[in-house]
Parts: C-alpha cells; structure tokens; sequence
C-alpha cells in the first residue's frame, strides 16, 4: 500500500528530476526548494558554508522516508546561498578595504549572509568595522548597523591572487631571483602572513628555508645585501644644487634602502648613509 502511494503521488506531483544546482537565499534547504509540492521537511543548514554538497542517493533515501520518490541525472547536487538583501554598497567597502592590502588581487564574488537572524525585508546597512581578520581568511565576520541594531554577518571572498613560489628549496641568505622564484596566480584561501610583492621579490634574500612550491611571505625574506661589510662604496651628497661623490668604507652590511655606518678613510669620520644600490649609497 505505501509503494503504490508513492507510486501515485510520483505521477500526480509530476516529479521527473531534479536539478544538479540549487540558489538559495535561506540558511536552510527543504523539500520544498527541490520538490515544491512535495511534503515540507528540514534538509540541511549552510551553516558557516555557503556552498553544500549533498549525495543524491542520501537524498533519495531521505525523499523516500516521506513517500516522495524523484530521479536524478546527477550523483550529487549542489546548494549555493545567495542573499537578496541589498548589501552592493558593503560588498564595494569590502573590496576596497582587500585590494588595499592585496592589490594584485582579482576578485570574483563577495557573499554575505547575516547570523542567527532573519533580516526579512529590511533595507539600512552599513558597515560598522572591518576586523583584522579580513586580511587572513577567506570567510570572516563583520559587524553591520541597521535598523534594528547591530548584526553579525559572515562574509566569503572569491578570489584570485598573485603570488610568489618557490622553483626549488631555497637555502637561508640565499638571493630570491628568477631561477628560484616563480610567480603564480592562485585561489585565495587567507594568509597568516601576506605575499610578498613584486618589490620585496626583487630586492630580498631568504631569512630562512624555503621549501620548494611554498607560497613565499613577508615573514620567510629580509633584504637582499647590496652593500658588504668592508666594502668600498659611492655615497652621494647633494647640497645646495650642487651633487659632491665620495668614496666610504661600509661598516655594516646593508639590504637596499636600509641605513648602515660607513667611515670615511681620510678623515676616519663614521657616517650614517642610506643604501640606495648595489654598492651604492647617499649620506642621511
């Protein structure tokens, strides 16, 4: 009787396939989002995702237990949340706020979805803060203001983004350069440390190891050496107009645009001067 019952209900509810993707603008997936006619029963939560990934088979078990067979083409189907709420203005505050601090970045999408409340029709956002944490995970959470007071909201970046990655394990002290280092595009997870950029890669050495195919951070690299201790280097001064060279003896390694000490031979006079070259300098 219960086969023959769901063998009815099949034909009369018209229930032939369903799809393989899902938009929803709900933290909960129903019945009724695959079937609308079918009997209204809890699925699944987004949660803190906002994509999912259900096993059809595990669907169609589930369907089954309240009499709704359906068929699908698909081994899996796939629930996206999309929020309706009118949040374009944050999304663009959003973006700023990471291109600031990934400007080779290239973003796809930004979602939000509040947490823990239902914000129905309501039409006021602003975004109260941008915690920290923005710059290091792909998914985090905001603060916006409206209308009915503060809410949390949980944002996810989709992105892409310009990196720098090791060729081949690279020793400590050891020059970053072209044969070393290869630059890639890469889907953006979050860093704990930010990449370096293209200045930082030609202008540094490695601090410590680097393993081959690691993604290279500021915290892995320090100036790369263009002036060594003993050296004789060109230190510029530039005074009423008029531009006076001289020759120094460093006294102090040096990476590009730090300050050292330098002595002048002659005089025996030490001098602080800023690294401005590759053996070369300008007096501070």
């Amino acid at each position: 009787m219960r086969v023959l019952l769901g063998i009815l209900l099949f034909f009369s509810l018209g229930i032939c396939e369903i799809k393989e993707r899902y938009i929803l603008s709900s933290n909960e997936i129903y019945s009724t989002d695959l079937l609308p006619k079918a009997p209204k029963f809890l699925i699944a939560k987004f949660g803190e995702n906002f994509s999912l990934t259900l096993s059809s088979q595990k669907l169609k078990e589930l369907f089954a237990s309240y009499s709704t067979p359906f068929e699908s083409a698909y081994p899996q189907i796939t629930f996206s949340y999309h929020s309706t709420l009118p949040l374009v203005q944050v999304k663009e505050q959003i973006a700023q706020a990471l291109l600031l601090q990934y400007p080779k970045m290239q973003i796809q999408s930004i979602n939000l979805k509040p947490i823990g409340r239902d914000l129905g029709n309501e039409r006021v956002f602003e975004l109260k803060t941008l915690q920290n944490v923005i710059f290091k995970k792909k998914t985090f959470q905001i603060l916006l203001n409206t209308s009915m007071g503060v809410v949390p909201f949980l944002c996810e970046v989709n992105a892409r983004l310009e990196v720098y990655i090791a060729r081949e394990d690279i020793r400590a002290r050891e020059d970053l350069s072209v044969s070393n280092v290869e630059r890639k595009w890469v889907e953006f997870e979050g860093f704990i440390q930010p990449p370096i950029n293209e200045s930082e890669f030609l202008s540094s050495s490695a601090r410590s190891f680097i393993k081959q195919n690691q993604i290279i951070t500021i915290n892995k690299i320090k100036p790369k050496l263009f002036v060594k201790k003993g050296e004789m280097i060109e230190v510029g001064l530039e005074e009423g107009g008029v531009k006076i060279t001289t020759r120094l003896e460093a006294l102090q390694n040096g990476g590009l645009g730090e300050e050292i000490m330098a002595k002048n031979p002659t005089s025996k006079k030490n001098i602080k001067i800023k690294i401005t070259g590759v053996g070369k300098g300008e007096i501070k």
